[in-house]
């Protein structure tokens, strides 16, 4: 038995959360909290990250196998084992919870405190190595930077936090100009250990509320979050300008390398990840039109040149 996990249960009947409570009664390691809707759960979920949530399909906001799906969307790390009127021996059910994302199914008829923690445990465990696994397929193998999914997944977090709390994000695109060029002539051999250094540099300039990600070929995306004025952005990329600026110092490579950055401050209301991430990647562009060395915005305040 765990020596502590998290339960956050999902059910709307007194009676149905009463008979759960009593099966747990004997294992204190088990920490429970209850919501009674999906949406009462989901602000559970992002106020206290649970190990693990025990799911009724049927809730006041939510039907059947739909409260799966919407959690999995707003939590795809989190284990999710269904609790089901239906009877665990009701294989077409399991077999559809379990392919919408749960990790076990479990009949209420069926309820027995030592068993449904082993469950829990091992939902736990599976959704773990499931995510492990899934990391290590959405890492850049070169640089170990997130790739688009995971840097999207987080975006979505920062747009959750920002609608509770307030506060201001940015989308950056960052692209080193040249890099193109110095593979054809020292060679990809030669050119990418010195991307990887790029890619590291910028990465320590990065809070714990950023991410950085990268695209194809020499192009990054950052998510810049927790910002209280529009402007930090710019006061972001700068840093980011000067941190290229010292990579190339030391050692120079024979061509020249140069951070064109966009910077797409994000609208208040917005929801559509591709259309801003459109707008960041078109004010890099700008900047490189520019010449490069330099940050252009997508905002009303004029381009900005450092």
């Amino acid at each position: 038995m765990p020596d502590k996990l998290a339960l956050l249960i999902i059910e709307d009947s007194p009676a149905e959360r009463a008979l759960v409570e009593a099966e747990l009664a004997e294992f204190p390691g088990v920490h429970r909290r209850l919501a009674e809707s999906l949406g009462d759960a989901q602000r559970e979920i992002d106020a206290l990250a649970p190990d693990v949530v025990l799911l009724d399909l049927q809730l006041p906001d939510s039907r059947g196998l739909e409260g799966i799906a919407r959690l999995q969307r707003r939590n795809p790390g989190l284990p999710i084992v269904v609790l089901s009127g239906f009877g665990a021996d009701d294989l077409l059910v399991a077999r559809e919870a379990v392919g919408l994302g749960a990790q076990d199914f479990i009949g209420k008829g069926r309820l027995q405190g030592r068993e449904l923690v082993r469950t829990l445990e091992l939902a736990r465990v599976r959704k773990s190595r499931e995510m492990a696994e899934l990391g290590a397929a959405l890492r850049d193998p070169l640089t170990g930077l997130p790739r688009l999914p995971l840097l999207e997944e987080r975006l979505q977090r920062s747009l959750a936090r920002r609608q509770r709390s307030g506060g201001q994000l940015a989308l950056l695109h960052l692209d080193v100009d040249g890099y193109t060029a110095l593979e054809e002539s020292v060679g990809r051999d030669t050119a990418e250990p010195l991307l990887v250094d790029i890619a590291a540099a910028l990465g320590r300039e990065m809070r714990q509320t950023d991410m950085l990600a990268r695209l194809d070929g020499a192009a990054f995306l950052c998510v810049v979050d927790g910002l209280k004025h529009l402007s930090d952005a710019y006061v972001v990329a700068r840093k980011l300008l000067a941190t290229m600026r010292q990579r190339n110092d030391v050692p120079a490579p024979p061509v020249p390398l140069r951070l064109s950055i966009g910077v797409a401050p994000w609208p208040t209301g917005a929801t559509d990840f591709a259309t801003e991430r459109v707008r960041a990647e078109t004010a890099m562009h700008e900047a490189r039109r520019q010449g490069g060395d330099r940050y252009a915005s997508t905002n009303e305040l004029p381009l900005a040149a450092e």
